[in-house]
């Protein structure tokens, strides 16, 4: 029978291992063929495979070995065995076995730290969540510095605050009571607080967290969250509006910082808010375009402060950003129209003339230069060729047609006039 035979070749192994050691390792394979688990048999492969420096049977005889394992502390010694074979061997398949055998193995662990960080590895590299909860958990139970406790703590609540949000807030404040400076404390009890549907307590948390963050991305990203809770949630503008102006300061970019600090200060009316904003905005920089259409909102915020000086400024920025940007170009003509200074508005509308391809916008344009040089600027035969597109581009334009005539009146050429009104 099998287990006759297993006894008659555990007798001859030991008789052979008196008279030959290569005798009685080929009894041991024989055994090992019939009773693969047998302890004696792998034993005996395991010396005769150190004897030889054998990594490839020494990987195998304790990957057996583990599964006869005599209890958690044996079954960590075998893995930290294979651990150091599979660095050893080198390949990929070693590396696919230690990790198979870890998450076999590992969840039943009681005191190791150094198995805990190794299942860690090995769940996260299989993105395998339930054991990475678990090792987190012996790593949390065997840490003896309270700064990693709270972390692993951190870690673990993060991963299960969907469906332990309680649990895990009391774990990390237990944690934080022997640690209670780790940067990442109040920002994951935020979290938990909006699981469990306390915006109140959780804008609290955030806030904390942001006072203390000293990264300006970190800092903008938790003001921003306090700014969206405050505004969406607690319906509290004026605290939502302070808690964005600080995630502005941090970094305007960060999400819809800009926009939503836009629909407060607009919504009221705080011009001299929305120019702190737009100023800190030009401060960030940005491509030629942005930065012209910046200064020109701040050139308009101040016309609306009744800063002109500082409008004027702006819009020789917006200009000197982007000489052919159209929106600026309109609002320099307009503002030195305004202002009595043709020769400039002249030049800008000229300008824009040359860039713009919209018939509406060219007929104004040339009107205007018309005008020009027909009212302010005397010089008949530019403002002729400016009437003359204008009716080019629309040959019914009635104002156009009453200045050229009077254009022709004034230099003599009554034909021409009376053409004109045709």
């Amino acid at each position: 029978t099998p287990a006759a035979r297993v006894k008659a070749l555990e007798d001859l192994m030991l008789l052979d291992h008196d008279a030959s050691p290569e005798v009685t390792l080929v009894r041991a394979r024989e055994l090992l063929s019939l009773a693969p688990e047998h302890a004696g048999a792998l034993r005996r492969v395991e010396t005769e495979a150190m004897r030889e420096n054998d990594v490839n049977t020494l990987f195998e005889v304790q990957e057996r070995m583990l599964d006869t394992s005599r209890g958690p502390a044996d079954r960590v010694a075998r893995l930290r065995a294979l651990s150091v074979l599979t660095q050893l061997r080198g390949d990929e398949a070693a590396l696919d076995t230690l990790d198979r055998l870890i998450m076999q193995h590992g969840p039943e662990a009681q005191e190791s730290t150094w198995l805990g960080r190794q299942l860690f590895a090995a769940a996260a590299a299989l993105r395998d969540r339930r054991n990475i909860v678990r090792a987190l958990e012996l790593l949390i139970e065997h840490s003896g510095d309270p700064m990693e406790r709270v972390t692993l703590t951190l870690e673990r609540a993060d991963l299960m605050r969907e469906t332990e949000a309680q649990k895990s807030e009391m774990a990390i404040l237990q944690a934080a009571s022997q640690y209670d400076a780790h940067p990442l404390t109040n920002e994951v009890l935020g979290e938990l607080q909006l699981v469990l549907g306390d915006p109140r307590r959780a804008v609290a948390r955030f806030e904390a967290a942001a006072e203390a963050a000293v990264d300006p991305k970190r800092r903008a990203r938790l003001y921003h969250q306090v700014g969206r809770l405050y505004q969406d949630d607690l319906h509290a503008p004026d605290r939502a509006r302070d808690a964005l102006r600080k995630a502005a300061e941090a970094d305007l970019t960060f999400g819809d910082v800009q926009a939503r600090l836009e629909g407060l200060l607009s919504g009221r009316n705080d011009v001299e808010g929305l120019i702190a904003l737009t100023e800190t905005r030009v401060r960030a920089g940005g491509t030629p375009s942005e930065v012209a259409e910046l200064h020109r909102q701040l050139a308009k915020l101040y016309d609306k402060q009744g800063n002109k000086e500082a409008a004027e400024k702006a819009r020789e920025q917006a200009y000197a950003a982007e000489p052919d940007n159209l929106p600026v170009l309109r609002d320099v003509a307009a503002a030195h129209e305004a202002a009595g200074r043709h020769r400039e508005a002249a030049e800008a509308l000229i300008r824009l003339a040359r860039l713009s391809r919209d018939a509406v916008e060219l007929r104004e344009a040339f009107f205007k230069l018309g005008e020009i040089y027909d009212l302010h600027l005397p010089d008949a035969r530019r403002a002729e060729a400016a009437y003359r597109r204008v009716l080019k581009l629309g040959p019914r334009h009635v104002k156009a047609l009453e200045r050229l005539s009077a254009l022709y009146r004034r230099e003599g050429q009554k034909e021409l006039a009376a053409e004109a009104l045709e």
